[in-house]
């Protein structure tokens, strides 16, 4: 085991920040050190259908071979599972990591269930063949430009623009460093506590929470003071988290939306790895709502996925989905192959 903390310069920080020290005092959190081994081993008392009880067995090994892990945050590629033993990688792992091959691989016949997160569906995106590591960091950026992602450019725009921050000047040192999210909810945010640091760059309506489907709760936390350490003269809103009600019931929040996006290595026959973004076919239902959770309630609730029609971050632009918006940002601006399951 190893506690070392994780700064934030490191390639795996946007998915290992629950194991850093923390400003109180924590220490960080333990984690296994990369390339721990182990033999699995089943004992299995099959039924009346023993192979097809066998073959359902076969194909969950399979996938989680291929797309599982150990442990925790093995949605952002932590305890992703590798196979050392070229004969064994024959017989568990598809023949290629074309997406033909782990369609026809994962196979079992069985359909999308609306409900629970599925295979069958899903849309999943590669990159090309590297390390272990240097893969695991490629998927984490993917996800970590899309959200946070700045241009590095000495070019921007303060409205609009392809990355998820604008540059808050052109100038260099903490002048222009990443300023304002161009995504909706810091300033729909701003708008419900009628809190205004800076000023709101959309308008209060619609309400539009488009990374709630990432996953929730999403903590948030604003800043207080300028790059000079001088308190804003307008105090930003206060700390807080966005949550969902499957229900609709904005009195009646839930604590937890799994997240249905994973990135993370896979493992080809060769043993080599390569970067994949996979997001698993589900159906959240039709009344759910998300919104800021505060006082056992949420405030500002909206229909969970709605999209804003003008977005200030250019890649949710016509798009119907976050999903969408993700998937489509991977095969145009990463120019990755990719397709559904």
């Amino acid at each position: 085991m190893i506690n070392e903390n994780v700064t934030l310069d490191d390639p795996a920080a946007y998915a290992l920040w629950p194991a850093r020290a923390t400003a109180q005092g924590e220490s960080p959190a333990e984690r296994w050190a990369p390339g721990i081994r182990f033999t699995l081993v089943l004992r299995l008392i099959l039924g009346a259908d023993a192979a097809t009880d066998t073959r359902q067995i076969e194909h969950t090994l399979r996938a989680w071979l291929l797309f599982g892990g150990i442990g925790g945050r093995t949605r952002r590629g932590c305890g992703a599972l590798g196979i050392p033993d070229e004969t064994a990688r024959t017989i568990w792992l598809p023949e290629s990591l074309d997406l033909g091959a782990i369609g026809a691989w994962l196979s079992s016949g069985q359909t999308a269930n609306a409900v629970y997160p599925s295979l069958s569906g899903a849309r999943l995106c590669i990159g090309q063949l590297r390390s272990a590591t240097d893969t695991w960091h490629e998927a984490i950026g993917w996800l970590r430009d899309f959200r946070q992602g700045t241009n590095t450019a000495r070019t921007d725009t303060a409205t609009i623009g392809p990355f998820a921050r604008q540059r808050s000047s052109l100038a260099r040192g903490n002048a222009g460093r990443p300023g304002r999210s161009r995504w909706p909810e810091p300033d729909l945010i701003r708008h419900a506590f009628a809190a205004y640091d800076h000023n709101a760059l959309i308008p209060a309506n619609p309400i539009s929470w488009p990374r709630a489907v990432f996953g929730l709760p999403i903590q948030f936390r604003f800043q207080n003071k300028d790059r000079s350490g001088n308190f804003f003269s307008n105090r930003p809103p206060q700390a807080g988290e966005l949550g969902w009600s499957p229900t609709g019931d904005p009195h009646a929040p839930s604590q937890r939306l799994t997240s249905p996006l994973l990135v993370k290595p896979i493992q080809a026959r060769n043993g080599k790895f390569a970067a994949a973004a996979l997001w698993l076919s589900r159906t959240l239902p039709k009344e759910a709502v998300v919104g800021i959770k505060a006082k056992g309630s949420l405030r500002s609730p909206a229909p969970i996925g709605q999209m804003l029609t003008s977005p200030l971050f250019t890649p949710l632009t016509g798009k119907t989905s976050t999903e969408d918006a993700f998937m489509d940002w991977l095969k145009t601006n990463l120019r990755l192959t990719g397709g559904t399951l």
